[in-house]
């Protein structure tokens, strides 16, 4: 393994290939085997504590997903399975996954459904405050704070996420035509780059727009369902304390479910893709045995807990938690450092993979990179879109947007469409070209809102924004 770097090397260089890519295999399905040995031991318990002390419907149906994959674990990890036994297991495991990426996926659409109402709420709210508004404040040094905000720290990528910020707070005053344009601009900025890059573009503006309905959006949790038409019903324009009261306490309760039912459902998945990557290296890998016991006996002895009380569990195996200090991370770091050889490979050496009978063990890396990637949800199956996007690509794109985002404006109240209007912006690659238009931008947004309340609104929540990142 200390030689892995230096093969790394070799194999970029194209020297010695049959025995380099077989080595080379060998060691990466070690080293993510391990780190998910580990990560699982620790996810595992973690999980099954937490969902220990829940009781409502998602937790339930949670709970009905943990038995089957408990099953696949006590069968396959815990006990060893053979060649036959494993492929069944990947093969549940992958239903799972789909399942639960298909659960998240509405998640997803609802979280940025409700984000448009929440924008509309917090400039609400300020119609029933007994705070006196300070005019001079908001139009003599609102503008300047807002600039020294963006310009505190001169790293790019940080002055572009806070313009982003900004953007989504500032009153939104500009008329559709000139939204649309600064949305097609953004468009035409995919010319020449992959389509896979422009058709994750379309994603985030249709789930940031909540114009994305996955399926089973209406009937997979039909209580937030009920919430959404009963916000999207509301007249915020003429709404009275005890209507803003009912749609903000709907709003929370949603709020909570959805960030409550993500988490779960995030570390469920981290759980399945590291049960995942370890079957999948299963015939490559090699194992510290002393480590993988420790594993091992961590996960059997929660799933034995069942219904106890996980803080007896922990006591009986925290000198197996202290032998793992320090090992996930210099198991990543050698990972991170020569990953990259991967994508090489890909792109360079198939022919060889296929000449030394690895396409099996390579297509399994694969695999198992996506999986250890961080994107939880990612799917598993090559099925992106290749090819550059031409001009027509673009406009094509736009064209299927604007139609589907108009039909929108047309039939939503105002506060509703300058609440989309601001968060897709605040999503947009930023658009100004220099620091003036920058300015210009945040002076025009303010002088152009005259009413009370939505200056108040916004005085007090960038205020906010620029004192959470002091």
């Amino acid at each position: 393994m200390a030689d892995l770097s230096s093969i790394s090397k070799e194999i970029c260089k194209n020297r010695n290939l049959e025995k380099n890519l077989s080595t080379y295999m060998d060691s990466m399905m070690t080293l993510y085997s391990r780190f998910s040995y580990i990560k699982l031991s620790m996810n595992y318990y973690t999980f099954c504590d937490v969902v220990s002390e829940l009781d409502d419907e998602t937790s339930r149906e949670v709970v009905k997903i943990l038995a089957s994959l408990n099953g696949i674990i006590d069968a396959n990890i815990v006990n060893t399975s053979d060649r036959e036994e494993t492929t069944k297991a990947l093969e549940r495991l992958n239903t799972i996954r789909d399942s639960i990426t298909e659960t998240m996926d509405v998640v997803t659409a609802y979280v940025d459904r409700l984000a448009v109402f929440e924008h509309i709420l917090n400039r609400v709210e300020y119609k029933f405050s007994d705070e006196e508004m300070d005019e001079n404040y908001y139009e003599n040094q609102l503008a300047n704070d807002i600039m020294n905000y963006i310009l505190s720290d001169r790293d790019s990528v940080v002055m572009n996420g806070k313009i982003a910020e900004i953007i989504g707070q500032l009153p939104m005053r500009l008329t559709r035509k000139k939204f649309f344009e600064l949305v097609q601009d953004a468009f035409g900025l995919y010319k020449g780059q992959e389509k896979s890059a422009l058709n994750d573009f379309v994603y985030m503006l249709d789930t940031v727009s909540g114009i994305y309905n996955p399926k089973g959006f209406e009937t997979r949790f039909p209580d937030l369902h009920e919430i959404l038409l009963k916000l999207s019903s509301c007249n915020y324009k003429e709404m009275t304390k005890e209507e803003y009261d009912k749609a903000h306490e709907m709003l929370s309760y949603a709020v909570s479910f959805v960030t409550k039912t993500s988490d779960l459902y995030v570390q469920l998945m981290e759980i399945i893709n590291d049960t995942f990557i370890i079957l999948l290296a299963r015939p490559y890998a090699f194992h510290d045995s002393v480590e993988t016991k420790n594993c091992i006996d961590i996960i059997e002895t929660v799933m034995k807990t069942a219904d106890g009380s996980m803080e007896e569990v922990y006591e009986d195996i925290t000198d197996k938690f202290i032998s793992f200090e320090g090992r996930q991370e210099r198991i990543y770091s050698q990972i991170s450092s020569n990953d990259y050889v991967i994508d090489e490979i890909n792109q360079s050496f198939l022919d060889q993979i296929r000449e030394n009978g690895l396409e099996d063990a390579f297509e399994s890396l694969r695999k198992i990179e996506k999986l250890a990637s961080g994107s939880y949800f990612v799917s598993l199956l090559d099925n992106s879109e290749t090819g550059k996007v031409s001009e027509e690509d673009a406009g094509n794109a736009f064209s299927k947007y604007y139609e589907k985002l108009s039909g929108v404006f047309k039939n939503s109240e105002r506060e509703y469409n300058r609440a989309v209007m601001a968060l897709v912006l605040s999503s947009l690659p930023v658009f100004f070209n220099n620091l003036d238009e920058i300015v210009q931008y945040v002076k025009t947004s303010l002088e152009q809102c005259t009413e009370p309340s939505e200056r108040k609104a916004t005085a007090a929540l960038i205020q906010m924004l620029v004192e959470e990142n002091d």
